[in-house]
């Protein structure tokens, strides 16, 4: 368990949201593989020019392993050319293997340094475990001269002519020559930075309309990162991973359940809860006021998943004791 101060300036084209994330670069290639721990500031990040934006607190708690250790100790060597198809200015060029189902890369070797100019070809060596069986060659160029490969930069594939994807290849005992990878080529991305899913669903009221709530009442979905037993205010920064507000004119015109969409973390699990501010006072959870759980009826915990998942019935239930469903 450590703690690391960090300062970052970040330059858009024009204003507006970014995502801030950090990684654990367990293998020390480079490259944010997707056995990296990695955590991420769960909202949007309103940039303008000038501003500086402090206490994004990012927490990052996934183990993994630090090295990858071939079965008997047993290697072979992929050889060929790797092939910048644009204007190269300089940067690292990687070549790497990953599984059909997009997990790793498993290794990364850099290619040797290529001359600028319209275009780059040099070599590269990229020692892998025998015996994998089918995998996809891919390859980097840290085009954003960022000292990480990651899905800004320009992606690439193994390709016999240059034009399409030529993957899978077949890694065996024996050692692979002439695999020449193409930049940009194909529409890998690299890995996932941003491991963010959506949960859907729809807001009602038990025992009639959203619109018979009392006038003024405003309600909210919320996928919180603890639950509190008092009342609270959802819009609070750090209290929430994601917050869907309606507003008295939203509730008193809804004619049947309301639509919601929540962004959380992947992978993780958080607090669901829907919660209606009958009296109008921006603190939700109090005594006498509608309440709903997504999850568990006593804390409202679920799992985000890998993919997310629609179809989530929040039904607001008026309860007498602050915090109780």
């Amino acid at each position: 368990m450590g703690t690391t101060e960090y300062e970052m300036k970040v330059g858009l084209f024009e204003e507006g949201d970014v995502y801030a994330y950090a990684a654990i670069d367990m293998l020390d290639d480079g490259v944010v593989s997707t056995d990296d721990p990695r955590g991420v500031w769960p909202s949007a990040i309103p940039i303008t020019n000038g501003d500086e934006i402090e206490d994004v607190n990012i927490l990052i708690l996934t183990e993994a392993r630090n090295e990858i250790i071939c079965e008997d100790g047993r290697e072979v060597t992929i050889k060929g050319e790797a092939n910048v198809n644009i204007d190269y200015w300089g940067g690292h060029i990687a070549v790497m293997v990953m599984d059909n189902e997009g997990n790793g890369p498993f290794h990364v070797a850099l290619a040797e340094d290529a001359p600028t100019g319209p275009g780059a070809s040099t070599e590269y060596t990229l020692e892998v475990c025998a015996d994998y069986g089918e995998m996809q060659l891919i390859s980097c160029w840290d085009a954003n001269l960022n000292g990480l490969h990651d899905p800004g930069d320009r992606w690439g594939v193994f390709s016999v002519d240059g034009n399409v994807d030529s993957n899978p290849i077949f890694v065996g005992s024996a050692s692979l020559t002439n695999y020449p990878v193409y930049m940009p080529l194909g529409d890998r991305p690299g890995v996932d930075i941003l491991p963010f899913v959506t949960m859907r669903g729809t807001l009602s009221l038990r025992d009639g309309l959203l619109s018979s709530l009392p006038t003024g009442s405003a309600a909210h979905v919320v996928a919180l990162k603890y639950r509190p037993n008092t009342g609270f205010d959802p819009t609070q920064a750090g209290i929430n991973f994601d917050i869907q507000s309606f507003t008295w004119s939203e509730l008193s015109s809804a004619t049947g359940p309301l639509d919601w969409s929540l962004t959380v973390p992947s992978e993780t699990f958080v607090y669901l809860w829907a919660y209606a501010d009958t009296d109008a006072d921006g603190l939700v959870n109090e005594r006498g006021e509608p309440i709903a759980s997504g999850g568990s009826e006593v804390t409202g915990k679920v799992p985000t998943g890998t993919e997310g998942f629609g179809g989530i019935l929040m039904e607001l239930v008026t309860v007498e004791d602050e915090g109780s469903p």
